[in-house]
């Protein structure tokens, strides 16, 4: 989406992006990039290059707070997992949501800490949040808020107007471009991937794997030795924004679903470091001294490393693969085909090879041309191959969905792997 909206055109697809549920600025910097690296040249991921600078300076800062060793652990829950290892480098705004939103934790940490304000980092965080995602905007106005509860318990009231205020000025902004400039309320969204339920956060849980081993580990050591947590009431300051953002998305999911796994990439920075704040100076020794922590770290990296890079893969196998020369021309249907799906085409194979029409209007009358096998194709629609292969057979026609040749991929019978459709 980022590169058809951005840079396969001669400039933005505003209409598409008006319409997008994000707002518009990671696009615009990916087409202002493009003009000096080419519209899509592997050198456009430089685009991440400030969020990468804003982790680092947030790790640099944090660790006045922390010392070495916590610090040595917060990175290691920070960049191993699947957040981290697949979205740096790709072409969304998760990476910098993760990096801003770490950057907005420490300088809360740092108040709770020391008492000194940091109005100018969290303004700056939360700015940036809120131009990139409506859950950064969450995040960011929490971090806001819990700063000025922190300053109204201290009676600092001067430094409590200011995050009122700049908090009123965030949401000013957000609401003119959601409600006047763009056609946010009226889209579609992600409706074929976002279903709600407790899906995204079982998600969510298994991303982060790591974290809540080592919370295990850390509840077996302290039943061993008696130690206590080392700084729970500074934990839970920290944890209050990501508080704030799962109350008020379990809210708006009553009447809409907006949550899934890649949204709650906002909550890492504030769980991790919150992680690290309570765990007792003599257990972080023995992880620091453990082989076998290392180990598990280890695989853990390899294994989110190679679930992360498979993701572009199949969408290339399913757009290249449906549109063989024999096929030029021929409709080719999908569930509910959008402007993804033409971006998509656009960018893998240069051009418009197959026109998409919807499944449902599929009719078997319509002949393909000689030699055209495949049918359809799909590769983010919800769902499971079987129902493509029996929506086929209710109508008389037996079909083979083909997975792609990664078996790590074909081994999920869901259509998010990607597949395609071909008659006999």
């Amino acid at each position: 989406f980022t590169l058809g909206a951005a840079s396969l055109g001669p400039g933005p697809d505003w209409d598409a992006l008006r319409s997008d549920v994000h707002p518009p600025t990671y696009p615009v910097m990916v087409w202002a990039l493009g003009h000096f690296t080419g519209p899509t040249s592997p050198w456009l991921r430089l685009v991440n290059l400030p969020a990468a600078l804003a982790l680092l300076w947030a790790l640099i800062r944090v660790r006045r707070i922390l010392g070495r060793d916590r610090l040595l652990v917060l990175i290691c829950l920070v960049l191993c997992n699947l957040y981290f290892l697949q979205m740096a480098l790709d072409l969304r705004s998760y990476f910098w949501l993760l990096s801003f939103a770490l950057l907005g934790h420490v300088a809360l940490a740092e108040e709770v800490f020391d008492g000194r304000p940091r109005t100018l980092s969290l303004i700056v965080c939360a700015s940036v949040l809120t131009a990139l995602h409506h859950f950064g905007a969450a995040i960011g106005l929490a971090l806001l808020g819990v700063s000025a509860l922190w300053y109204l318990r201290q009676g600092r009231f001067k430094a409590v107007v200011w995050r009122i205020g700049a908090a009123a000025v965030l949401v000013i902004v957000f609401l003119i471009w959601v409600i006047g400039l763009s056609d946010t309320l009226r889209s579609a969204g992600g409706k074929l991937w976002i279903s709600g339920g407790i899906g995204p956060w079982l998600d969510f849980v298994g991303w982060q794997v790591p974290v809540f081993m080592l919370l295990l580990a850390m509840v077996v050591f302290i039943r061993a030795t008696g130690v206590r947590l080392w700084r729970p009431a500074a934990a839970i300051w920290i944890l209050g924004p990501m508080i704030l953002v799962v109350f008020v998305i379990q809210v708006i999911s009553l009447h809409t679903p907006v949550i899934s796994v890649r949204n709650l990439i906002v909550l890492v920075p504030g769980l991790s470091l919150a992680t690290v704040l309570i765990l007792p100076g003599s257990f972080v020794t023995v992880l620091r001294k453990s082989w076998l922590a290392a180990v598990v770290l280890l695989l853990f990296c390899l294994r989110f490393a190679d679930t992360g890079i498979r993701a572009p893969q199949y969408i290339d196998w399913a757009i290249t693969r449906a549109t063989p020369p024999e096929c030029s021309g021929a409709p080719l249907y999908f569930l509910d085909p959008g402007i993804v799906e033409s971006y998509a085409q656009a960018l893998f194979v240069q051009d418009t090879k197959r026109p998409y029409r919807n499944l449902t209007a599929f009719d078997p009358a319509v002949a393909l041309p000689e030699n055209c096998k495949i049918v359809a194709a799909g590769w983010h629609q919800r769902g499971t191959r079987d129902e493509v292969t029996a929506f086929f057979l209710q109508r008389g026609i037996d079909v083979v969905v083909l997975a792609p040749p990664d078996r790590r991929l074909a081994a999920s019978p869901n259509r998010t792997s990607g597949y395609v459709v071909t008659v006999p």
